[in-house]
């Protein structure tokens, strides 16, 4: 399935429904905007997919999986996501150009 940008917003939306720490009402909220934004493009745009995507259920935890992993990769937990981000960024930003 092709999806388009307003498949992807629609899709987005979901699952801002449910994992969205900003949304109010949300049913496992866990994530920022931009985890959940950055994880369905990923799964949306994936060359492999495990399975067609459909926007449902399936697709939206994978998302889930996709940001938990990214954090794994980080070792971060669910809420120094953003916190670990920011010192990385700034760890890398004091690295003399000669290590790099």
């Amino acid at each position: 399935m092709t999806t388009n940008n307003e498949q992807l917003e629609q899709f987005i939306d979901y699952c801002r429904d449910f994992y969205d720490l900003s949304r109010k009402g949300s049913i496992y909220p866990f994530a920022t905007e931009a985890e959940i934004r950055n994880a369905c493009l990923a799964h949306v745009t994936d060359p492999k997919p495990s399975i067609p995507f459909d926007g449902d259920t399936m697709d939206r935890e994978m998302v889930r999986e996709r940001i938990l992993a990214g954090r794994a990769v980080l070792g971060v937990g669910e809420t120094d996501f953003e916190k670990a981000i920011l010192d990385r960024r700034a760890m890398f930003a004091t690295v003399p150009l000669d290590l790099v």
